[in-house]
């Protein structure tokens, strides 16, 4: 079976956001109150999220949940972050203007 497309893009950006804190899964996990493997899970786009597990993963990063889809809509459509990389911890509800195609 397929990974339904919405999995894996939440994975890649969740992945993406975990690099960019310098998180590690165990980490992340840790924060998210979710094991470690799970987390990996996620990334690759082989779980199927409850929004539970997505407040606690988007709060871990200390974002607000649309702050954070905002970023997955925008590398969905192949958008690429400024030469000024930001984290996640440190956007706010205006930074999908910081966003540059």
């Amino acid at each position: 079976m397929e990974t339904p497309e919405i999995e894996k893009r939440f994975g890649q950006a969740m992945k993406r956001a975990r690099k960019q804190a310098g998180l590690t899964q165990a980490e992340l996990g840790e924060r998210a109150d979710l094991n470690r493997t799970y987390i990996s899970d996620v990334e690759r786009g082989e779980r199927n999220l409850s929004l539970v597990c997505i407040a606690r993963i988007v709060d871990a990063f200390g974002v607000s949940l649309g702050t954070f889809f905002a970023s997955l809509d925008v590398a969905a459509n192949g958008a690429a972050l400024s030469a000024q990389s930001y984290s996640m911890t440190e956007w706010s509800q205006s930074d999908a203007s910081k966003i540059i195609a």
